[in-house]
């Protein structure tokens, strides 16, 4: 008979328990995010080696303050390193950056290096690139949006015989990547 009262009262609180359902509410939040913006490459100065000599295997070197080395010749003071200043970098973000020369020209191949200056007002270079090398992250000043001037220098080397008088150019990428 006990076994029987308890039976009833395990049913009666199981019914009760039923009966009585627990209320839950849900609700949905929002996310949000911002992407950064797009940012703008100035080639302010090209990358100029003057004269070089016509002959395959030929190659000059260029420092970072534009002193060239190797059978370059400047005629009419046209020697200068290259400079890209970059802009619309967010506030307190971090960026890679890597420079690479085009290697496989027909005529002339050019192996970048850069001097990276980031968060104006800061005495030096913050990165030094070497052609395919990427930097280790550079930081932006924190709260505030900031500039990368990217001084471009490298070595410069005749792949085939050129033609005397005949102008000849070839390309580097500066790239710039959020981290």
């Amino acid at each position: 008979m006990v076994k029987a009262k308890q039976l009833k009262v395990l049913s009666a609180v199981s019914l009760l328990l039923a009966a009585t359902s627990i209320q839950a509410d849900v609700t949905t939040g929002n996310v949000n995010v911002t992407a950064f913006a797009a940012l703008n490459f100035v080639e302010d100065l090209a990358v100029n080696f003057g004269q070089i000599s016509p002959t395959a295997g030929s190659t000059c070197v260029m420092d970072n303050a534009g002193s060239v080395t190797g059978p370059c010749t400047n005629v009419g003071a046209v020697q200068t390193t290259g400079q890209i200043t970059v802009s619309g970098l967010a506030a307190a973000s971090n960026v890679l950056i890597t420079i690479t020369g085009d290697n496989d020209n027909n005529n002339v191949d050019f192996l970048a290096s850069a001097s990276i200056e980031m968060n104006s007002g800061s005495a030096g270079a913050e990165a030094t690139l070497s052609d395919g090398i990427q930097s280790a992250p550079l930081a932006t000043t924190a709260g505030a949006a900031e500039n990368i001037v990217a001084t471009v220098y490298g070595t410069l080397d005749v792949a085939t015989a050129l033609t005397g008088g005949s102008n000849y150019s070839t390309t580097y990428t500066l790239a710039v990547t959020y981290q």
